[in-house]
């Protein structure tokens, strides 16, 4: 069964997180405690896969109660931004993206169905010559996507953030035949998504998705804000339209101890061919 948050990125240090109680306030102190964590969870100034305090080690650094403490880590569990593990500790959970494998939105959409506020840096948006590696692919051998007349593509690299915190490396691909003029649209504001309905008729429908995992390089360690080396879910798209083409093909790369994905399965019965 896989973890529900990466193993720990970093641990606790008193002072690096402010945590200012006011003892005259009608609000309780548990919520103040609770909205003092939760903020700093949600600015990403505690990471995801960090081990909060004890119970104990709260109330000597704060000189409150243990209900005042537990009263707080409770409303983060029911918040979905921590998790506790019998004998471990309580860890900040990773980005679930798990109830979004078997749906089609795109990146704004899902993280406004989490509650996320979403920001976007174009890397390069570009006409260029299909990779090799499209043209030997076998999905996308045999298609439209390289178009023997215009065996050229849009090539769009991007990095999505979280609350300023960058999250997801994006490298898409496009039939240029397809889209002419696209490079009109400024897809560091605006949902490639959207305009591909909207403006191309085009809509995105079913995507087949391949996840594994990789090391980090200088380049994407950079992007990222992790460490050379580091471990990498990656996650390779294939994406079509409501006439079964396709239209897109995107490398999405997340830091491995900042997402998790969780996600339900179920046995249905499989009829076997007879052996003879």
């Amino acid at each position: 069964m896989p973890d529900d948050h990466p193993r720990p990125r970093s641990t606790w240090e008193e002072g690096r997180v402010p945590i200012t109680l006011d003892r005259s306030s009608r609000t309780p102190l548990y919520v103040q405690l609770y909205e003092c964590l939760s903020k700093a969870i949600h600015r990403g100034d505690i990471e995801a896969g960090t081990k909060l305090p004890t119970e104990f080690e709260l109330i000597k650094q704060l000189g409150v109660s243990r209900v005042v403490v537990r009263q707080a880590y409770d409303a983060l569990v029911r918040d979905g931004l921590v998790i506790r593990e019998r004998g471990r500790g309580t860890f900040v959970r990773a980005s679930n993206y798990g109830v979004f494998m078997g749906k089609l939105f795109s990146y704004k959409e899902e993280l406004a169905l989490s509650g996320e506020e979403p920001s976007t840096r174009l890397l390069q948006f570009r006409r260029e010559l299909t990779p090799a590696q499209l043209t030997v692919d076998p999905l996308v051998v045999g298609t439209d996507f390289v178009n023997a007349q215009d065996p050229s593509c849009w090539h769009i690299e991007r990095v999505r953030s979280i609350n300023e915190t960058s999250n997801v490396y994006q490298d898409t691909y496009l039939p240029a035949c397809c889209l002419p003029g696209l490079d009109a649209y400024d897809f560091g504001q605006e949902s490639l998504y959207h305009t591909l309905t909207t403006e191309y008729g085009m809509t995105p429908t079913r995507s087949h998705r391949h996840l594994y995992s990789e090391l980090a390089d200088d380049r994407m360690a950079r992007l990222l804000g992790v460490k050379p080396e580091s471990a990498l879910l990656v996650l390779l798209n294939h994406t079509y339209d409501q006439e079964d083409r396709l239209i897109e093909v995107t490398t999405e790369c997340y830091a491995g101890n900042s997402v998790s994905f969780e996600f339900d399965v179920s046995s249905s019965p499989i009829k076997l061919p007879r052996i003879a």
